[in-house]
């Protein structure tokens, strides 16, 4: 097994302990496994070896709420954007937006109106007018897809290019 594939099962690992402890309303829990588990998603794209310096400027990173994120100045693609993909891909690929929102420690109405925004400027409808059932007997409830998200931030890669050129 590669550094980076050992990273990723433990991301994806992380994301599933933070998810469970939404579910007993341990949010503070949530938000650190989640943090955690954002930090070694990061770690298996990341070439090896890792230098401490990168390390610690993906540690930074999580830790800072949705408002003060930077965007992507290269890309033209909105921070909320990427950290929301970030975390929902980790997750499995869908989440409930009241989820997502205690992850990244957001208001969850606010969450899913801006993610919403996002969506609509670049001509993105989600699915099932935003709903999302996770597993066979799951609640139906209003959520975000990773794919849905994936494809917003490719248009709104596609738009810094032409904007540059």
């Amino acid at each position: 097994m590669t550094h980076s594939t050992d990273a990723a099962a433990a991301a994806r690992g992380l994301a599933s302990d933070a998810l469970a402890a939404i579910d007993r309303g341990d949010t503070e829990a949530a938000s650190a496994l989640a943090a955690v588990a954002h930090v070694f998603a990061k770690l298996a794209s990341a070439p090896f070896p890792v230098s401490r310096a990168s390390m610690e400027s993906v540690a930074v990173s999580v830790d800072q709420p949705a408002a003060d994120f930077p965007a992507d100045p290269d890309q033209g693609i909105p921070a909320l954007l990427l950290r929301a993909h970030d975390a929902i891909q980790n997750a499995g690929g869908q989440m409930h937006t009241a989820d997502l929102a205690t992850l990244l420690g957001e208001e969850t109405q606010a969450l899913g109106t801006e993610l919403s925004k996002l969506l609509r400027a670049v001509g993105i409808r989600r699915p099932r007018n935003g709903t999302i059932r996770i597993g066979s007997s799951g609640a139906i409830r209003t959520g975000f897809e990773a794919a849905t998200l994936a494809v917003a931030i490719r248009h709104y890669r596609t738009k810094a290019n032409e904007f540059a050129a």
